[in-house]
């Protein structure tokens, strides 16, 4: 059994490919498996990954039949992994040579299903071989108290700054044919777990100048961001399946309220007219205020500091237009 199953999706990654799976092969930790899973690219991805494959025998290829997208291709891999761990990259970013190793080391010296590191964006290649850190020790918290649950409302959605140990996953699988999939799969996680630690260590870096990735599919006009409110439903559907809804029920609120107003931000970048923006930023709007009702000022306060202001003071322009909220100045940015 290897320590550690890493699980790739793979589609058009072509460009920044090498670079991921240069930062894997190189990886301290050497007892490890990474599964690629490519869905259908239509670059040469998958003669990259080939090529890979036949230098390095711990990299198994698999190719799907037809473009499945991201939740299904990462369940595929669930399904073939073996590792006494799981980790996820996205094929176009990258990640610290000694990242699996820090995580698999501070999940097996705590006793802890869930290890995260911090993720840094960026837009071009950076030295891996020297740490960013921002202090030594390790936070190690119990989600359930109240500074943990502060932990788990502001840590990152994303599957790939995160190791899980595979028994701890079970059956559980990624939503498939949606987008932001990862929301309920790592806040499910996070709420699921009696203990996570956090790495304070920029490890992972995800690449945002990718326009031809599943992240930048978003900034284009599209309904597929209401995808978004069965997402967080789905996450508040398993949240109580495990009898864990009245510890967390004022997170998921939260979670649901910052999860659907960031795509205020996405729309906000949307290659179309003022007008038509407008009329999808309006249409957003209603759809999460008739859904969650009115904010407090505790939760704008904490939505500011989870998704900026400039994100925010979008949904406040909406409400300021119901007679619900006045803009004050400290909220803009």
């Amino acid at each position: 059994m290897p320590k550690v199953s890493i699980i790739v999706p793979v589609y058009n990654s072509g460009k920044y490919l090498k670079t991921c799976l240069d930062s894997l092969v190189n990886q301290t930790l050497k007892d490890i498996e990474i599964i690629a899973v490519d869905d259908c690219s239509t670059d040469n991805s998958l003669l990259i990954l080939m090529d890979y494959a036949k230098k390095y025998h711990n990299i198994k290829v698999y190719h799907n039949r037809e473009n499945l997208g991201q939740g299904a291709s990462r369940n595929r891999g669930l399904d073939i992994a073996r590792g006494e761990y799981i980790g996820f990259v996205d094929s176009d970013d990258y990640i610290r040579y000694t990242m699996y190793e820090d995580m698999y080391k501070a999940a097996v010296n705590n006793s802890a299903p869930l290890v995260s590191v911090l993720l840094l964006y960026v837009m071009d290649d950076i030295d891996l071989k020297n740490d960013v850190v921002l202090r030594s020790e390790p936070i190690v918290y119990n989600p359930t108290n109240a500074s943990g649950k502060e932990q788990v409302i502001n840590e990152s959605p994303s599957s790939c700054n995160k190791l899980f140990k595979r028994e701890f996953i079970g059956n559980y699988r990624f939503l498939e044919n949606t987008l932001f999939e990862d929301v309920a799969f790592s806040h499910y996680m996070l709420m699921k777990s009696d203990k996570s630690v956090i790495l304070p260590y920029f490890n992972y870096f995800y690449r945002i100048n990718n326009y031809g990735s599943l992240t930048f599919r978003t900034y284009k006009k599209t309904d597929k961001i209401y995808d978004i409110f069965k997402v967080v439903d789905k996450l508040e559907e398993d949240v109580k399946s495990i009898n864990k809804y009245n510890i967390f029920k004022k997170e998921i609120r939260f979670l649901k309220l910052s999860s659907s107003i960031s795509i205020l931000f996405d729309i906000n970048k949307w290659n179309v007219s003022k007008e038509k923006k407008e009329e999808a930023l309006k249409e957003m709007s209603e759809v999460i205020y008739d859904k969650y009702g009115m904010i407090s000022a505790n939760e704008i306060k904490q939505l500011c500091y989870k998704l900026g202001n400039e994100t925010v003071v979008l949904y406040l322009k909406f409400l300021a237009t119901k007679g619900k909220v006045k803009i004050k100045t400290t909220y803009s940015s």
